[in-house]
C-alpha cells in the first residue's frame, strides 16, 4: 500500500519533466519560426529572371569597350604607318641621291645594274623587315595586353588570349617593302640609266620658278630673303615639303586627340559628380524591418557621420536599346518630396538649363536614355520593372545627365 504511492509520484515527476522537454522544444520552434517568418518578409515575393549572356552588364561593358578600341584600332596605325612610310620614302630616295657618285664609279669599274641594285635593295628590305618585325612582336604581345589591362581594370575578366593575324602582317610588310624598297628601285631606275660620266658628277639643282605667292606683290615685297627662299623651296622639293606637313600635322592630331579624350572623360565625372549629383550614397533597406533593425538604422542617419539624408523609393529597370540592343540598367527615383530631391540631384534641361520639376502625369528621364530610346518631350517609353511587368510613361522633361540612365518621378506619378 505504501509502495503505490511512491510508484504514481515517480511517474508524475517523469510526466513533468517531458511536459517541460516539449515546452522548451516548442519555445525553439516557435521562435525559428518566428525568425522564418521574418526572413520570408524581408525577402518579399520570389520572381525569376532569365537572361542570355548579353543582359549582364559586365559584358555588355567590355563588349562596348571593345568595340571603342576597335574604331581607335582603326585611326592610330593607319596615321602613324603613314608618318613611317613617308619618313622612309623621303629617307630611301635621298640615299640613293648621295650614293651617286659611288654608282658611277662602280659601273665604270664594270659592275651590272643588278649588282648596283643589290645593294640597295638589301639594305631597305632588311631595315624594312627588322621594323615590321620589332613592331608586329610588340603589337600582337605587348599593346594587347596593355589595353586589355586597362579596359579590364574595373572588371573581373581576365586571361587576355592573344590571336595572330596573317594578312595584316602582309599587308604590311607589303606596304613597308613598297615604301622603302620600292622606292629605292624607283630613284636606282633614273641613275642607272645614266652614263657613268654624267654620275660622277654631282647632279644639279632643280629649276627655280615664280611661285603664286609671289603675285601678291604687298605681301612678297614685305618678306625677308630668307622667307623668300623657305617659300621657293618648298614648292622646289615637294616630297620633303609634304613628309614634313604630314609628319607634323599626324603626330599633333595625336596628341590633341589624347588630350582631348582624357580632358573629355575627366570633365564628365567632375561636373556628374559635383554639379548634378552630389550624394554620396543610395542605402536600399530591407522589407519588413525589425524594430530594432529600424532602431539601428535610424541611429546610423542621424549621427554625425550622415550630413543629410531623405527618403525615395528605387527600383531598377531595364530596356533593350541602342544600335546592338543591348538591355539597359535604369535607376527610378521617386523622392518623398521634390523640394527634398533638389538637395540632391539638380534636374536642369542641358540644352536650356532650366529647372525641371516632377509632374503628377509623367517622368523625367535621362538625356542619354532619351537618346538611346529615341523619347522626346510628350513621348511615350515602356520599361520592364524587375518582375518582368511593363510600365508605359509619359516623358515630362529631359534632365542633363552623363553616367547611368535614370527615372524620376514624384509619388503621384508613381502611384498611376
Amino acid at each position: 500500500a505504501a509502495a503505490a504511492p511512491a510508484a504514481s509520484q515517480a511517474l508524475v515527476k517523469q510526466q513533468q519533466k517531458r511536459l517541460a522537454s516539449q515546452a522548451s522544444q516548442l519555445a525553439k520552434q516557435e521562435k525559428q519560426l518566428k525568425k522564418a517568418k521574418q526572413t520570408l518578409a524581408q525577402t518579399g515575393k520570389v520572381s525569376y529572371t532569365v537572361s542570355d549572356r548579353s543582359a549582364n552588364p559586365g559584358y555588355a561593358i567590355f563588349q562596348s569597350n571593345s568595340e571603342r578600341v576597335d574604331i581607335l584600332a582603326n585611326v592610330f596605325p593607319v596615321l602613324l604607318f603613314a608618318i613611317a612610310a613617308l619618313v622612309s620614302l623621303t629617307t630611301m630616295t635621298r640615299f640613293v641621291e648621295e650614293e651617286r657618285i659611288s654608282i658611277g664609279t662602280f659601273k665604270a669599274l664594270g659592275y651590272s645594274n643588278r649588282d648596283l641594285s643589290l645593294k640597295f635593295v638589301l639594305f631597305s628590305a632588311s631595315a624594312s623587315l627588322l621594323g615590321v618585325g620589332i613592331g608586329a612582336a610588340g603589337g600582337y604581345t605587348f599593346l594587347p595586353k596593355l589595353i586589355f589591362e586597362a579596359y579590364a581594370a574595373n572588371s573581373t575578366i581576365s586571361n587576355c588570349q592573344l590571336l595572330f593575324n596573317w594578312k595584316i602582317l602582309a599587308l604590311t610588310i607589303v606596304i613597308a617593302l613598297a615604301c622603302t624598297t620600292g622606292a629605292a628601285l624607283f630613284v636606282l631606275k633614273r641613275d642607272l640609266a645614266d652614263k657613268p660620266a654624267s654620275l660622277l658628277l654631282p647632279k644639279p639643282p632643280k629649276n627655280g620658278s615664280r611661285i603664286l605667292l609671289e603675285r601678291f606683290k604687298p605681301l612678297w615685297s614685305r618678306m625677308s630673303f630668307n622667307y623668300k627662299v623657305t617659300m621657293r623651296n618648298l614648292f622646289r622639293y615637294k616630297s620633303r615639303a609634304f613628309m614634313t606637313i604630314f609628319g607634323v600635322a599626324g603626330c599633333c592630331g595625336l596628341l590633341v586627340m589624347g588630350f582631348g579624350i582624357q580632358d573629355s572623360l575627366s570633365g564628365i565625372s567632375q561636373v556628374e559628380y559635383s554639379r548634378i549629383i552630389t550624394y554620396d550614397l543610395i542605402a536600399v533597406k530591407k522589407n519588413a524591418l525589425t524594430s530594432k533593425q529600424q532602431s539601428k538604422l535610424d541611429d546610423s542617419l542621424s549621427s554625425s557621420a550622415v550630413k543629410k539624408h531623405t527618403a525615395v523609393r528605387y527600383e531598377q529597370l531595364t530596356k533593350k536599346a541602342g544600335q546592338d540592343k543591348s538591355d539597359q540598367s535604369i535607376s527610378l527615383i521617386v523622392p518623398s518630396s521634390s523640394q527634398a530631391l533638389s538637395g540632391y540631384i539638380s534636374l536642369n534641361s542641358r540644352a536650356s538649363g532650366k529647372k525641371l520639376t516632377l509632374k503628377d502625369d509623367g517622368a523625367v528621364i535621362s538625356e542619354k536614355l532619351a537618346k538611346l530610346l529615341g523619347a522626346k518631350v510628350g513621348s511615350y517609353i515602356k520599361l520592364k520593372d524587375s518582375d518582368g511587368s511593363w510600365h508605359k510613361i509619359k516623358v515630362t522633361g529631359i534632365c542633363e545627365m552623363y553616367i547611368g540612365h535614370y527615372v524620376f518621378m514624384n509619388k503621384a506619378a508613381y502611384k498611376k
